[in-house]
C-alpha cells in the first residue's frame, strides 16, 4: 500500500465507522451501492472481511482507524463489548 492509498483508505475507513458502524453487527451498508462499494474496497486492502450486508473489521482494519482516531476505536471497541 503505498502512502496516498493509506491516506485514501484512512479517510474511507472513517467514514464507514462513522456512518456505516453498528456496533456488534460490524459494518452495515443496508444496501446502499455507496456502501457496498466502500466494503468492497476495503476488503480488498485485507482491512475488512466481507459479510452478507456488510462486515467486520481485520485486525489490520483496527490498525488503520488506530492510527489517527484513536478515540472512534475506543468508542467502537466499548460499544461491542456490551453485547
Amino acid at each position: 500500500m503505498t502512502p496516498e492509498e493509506r491516506t485514501i483508505l484512512k479517510a474511507l475507513a472513517h467514514m464507514c465507522l462513522q456512518f456505516m458502524d453498528e456496533g456488534p453487527e460490524g459494518l452495515v451498508h443496508k444496501s446502499m451501492s455507496a456502501g457496498e462499494n466502500a466494503v468492497e474496497v476495503l476488503a480488498s486492502y485485507g482491512l475488512v472481511k466481507p459479510e452478507l450486508g456488510g462486515g467486520f473489521w481485520t485486525d489490520e482494519g483496527l490498525r488503520l482507524l488506530d492510527d489517527e482516531w484513536a478515540s472512534d476505536r475506543a468508542s467502537f471497541l466499548q460499544r461491542m463489548s456490551k453485547s
